[in-house]
């Protein structure tokens, strides 16, 4: 059982998976959506938004969508998908 299993639907936050930092989102369908949490700028940690249900960078303001995509900039290039094999049914 991983450690994403258990969350409530709506819940998000950022964990380790195979060694890297991830954005793990499950929305209310119960479908995780997970990206990496290294903002594509300049390589600071991403946070959950839980108003704006978005992705926000503290270091330069930089904010994705759940999926990954650039909403605002200055991050030019999504974040990269991640693939959680274990939940995959």
């Amino acid at each position: 059982m991983s450690e994403i299993e258990p969350w409530k639907n709506g819940q998000a936050g950022v964990v380790i998976i195979d060694h890297k930092k991830t954005a793990v989102y499950k929305d209310e369908a119960g479908q995780v959506h997970a990206v990496s949490a290294i903002c594509t700028h300049m390589g600071c940690t991403i946070g959950w938004n839980a108003d704006e249900r978005t992705w926000d960078c503290p270091c330069h303001g930089s904010r994705y969508s759940i999926e990954g995509k650039v909403l605002r900039g200055p991050a030019k290039k999504d974040l990269e998908r991640v693939e959680i094999d274990y939940l995959k049914k």
